[in-house]
């Protein structure tokens, strides 16, 4: 019935679940038995730290009950289940509540000067969260039956920090927030979650509210970081990846976000291959969420073409532009980013897919002008 493709960007990474600052992970309708495991990795020449990312999403209709549908997401420390009870009112309504954890990872987004971490102000902490939404399709539109979905949704998270090995004596710890969000989004497609690109329209726009209740200046003692008790955010996304010839795929979406009274517990974060987000993040030849931003656009294209014919050896390239606003000393102030990127994908036996790829940061700012250069790895089995 709601054929809201889970999308491909659910990297289960870091602190951005900590924050919760754009929704949740789940919070959407998946209407198809499926579950698969992705795994990935990314290297960077320069001082960041590896990036990993890793999940077993699993989803079951009809399960524990008929017209109810039940999804989990696993990755280690993280996890997230949901229910979604379909045809309720109406046939294409859907009623869904979803709660998750993380423990003992992540925190505030580690920051980068000249490409270098303060790691003396890295932040950790713990996260439970849990969600109420409701999702309305509109109809089917175009011969390819494309779904238009509203969805409405609250959002309630408790977060509790303490500091990593390497915090400074003088850093003032966030007040532990109790956080409500309320979202509003309308999507249009969506994108099945695929290392290779696949015929695909996705064009969606959200509007989130937030409150931090117990919210409080935290950060260096005698420079603190700028803190808001309410935000709101503003973000939309639209593309479209087609076919051009046999084997042959051209792929281009653009994102954008902007928002007011967003600080470091809110604000988005964008570089490397590797996502981050719902939307894409992606800019690669970077560090994995080198960028703290409150504004951002981001231009993501990609070309895929076939190589051989054994195990349907195909090829990658990749051109990432964004321009954005960074929000965080000192780095405060509008500046852009471009990488490009190749990669080779294959095929392989049980219906899995390996991808590796290199990415070139191409005005990133570096110490000594290294570390511009970004390898992934990335794998997904889908089991059934």
């Amino acid at each position: 019935m709601l054929n809201l493709a889970v999308r491909n960007c659910l990297g289960v990474l870091g602190g951005v679940f900590m924050l919760m600052g754009a929704g949740t992970l789940l919070a959407q309708v998946d209407d198809r038995d499926r579950s698969f495991l992705t795994l990935g990795g990314s290297f960077n020449t320069g001082d960041a730290d590896p990036s990993g990312s890793g999940f077993l999403y699993w989803n079951k209709v009809d399960y524990p009950w008929e017209s109810t549908n039940a999804t989990i997401i696993f990755a280690g420390p993280f996890m997230e289940g949901q229910l979604v009870r379909t045809g309720v009112g109406t046939p294409t309504t859907a009623v869904g509540f979803n709660a998750g954890t993380l423990i003992y990872l992540g925190g505030l987004p580690l920051q980068y000067v000249d490409g270098q971490p303060l790691r003396d102000e890295e932040v950790r902490g713990n996260f439970f969260f849990g969600e109420l939404f409701i999702n309305h399709e509109i109809g089917q539109y175009t011969e390819y039956d494309i779904p238009l979905n509203l969805f409405l949704g609250y959002a309630l998270s408790y977060s509790d920090y303490f500091a990593s090995g390497d915090l400074r004596p003088d850093f003032v710890l966030p007040s532990d927030p109790l956080r409500q969000n309320v979202e509003f989004r309308v999507q249009f497609g969506g994108r099945k979650p695929s290392l290779r690109d696949q015929e695909a329209l996705d064009v969606h726009f959200r509007y989130i509210y937030g409150h931090n209740s117990n919210w409080q200046t935290f950060g260096p003692l005698f420079s603190p970081y700028e803190t808001n008790a309410n935000y709101h955010m503003l973000i939309g996304s639209a593309g479209a990846s087609l076919p051009i010839a046999e084997g042959h795929y051209l792929g281009a979406f653009v994102t954008g976000m902007t928002g007011w009274g967003l600080d470091r517990s809110s604000d988005f974060v964008l570089g490397g291959f590797l996502q981050r987000r719902r939307e894409s993040t992606r800019i690669i030849g970077y560090y994995t969420s080198e960028f703290i931003v409150d504004q951002y656009a981001l231009l993501n294209v990609s070309y895929q073409f076939p190589v051989l014919d054994w195990q349907k050896l195909a090829g990658h390239l990749y051109l990432d532009y964004a321009y954005f606003h960074e929000n965080t000393e000192p780095n405060v102030g509008w500046r852009d980013a471009l990488g490009v990127g190749a990669g080779v994908s294959v095929e392989l036996p049980y219906d899995a897919a390996l991808l590796f790829a290199y990415g070139y940061g191409v005005n990133a700012d570096r110490v000594g002008g290294s570390g511009r250069h970004e390898f992934v790895v990335q794998t997904t089995i889908n089991f059934w």
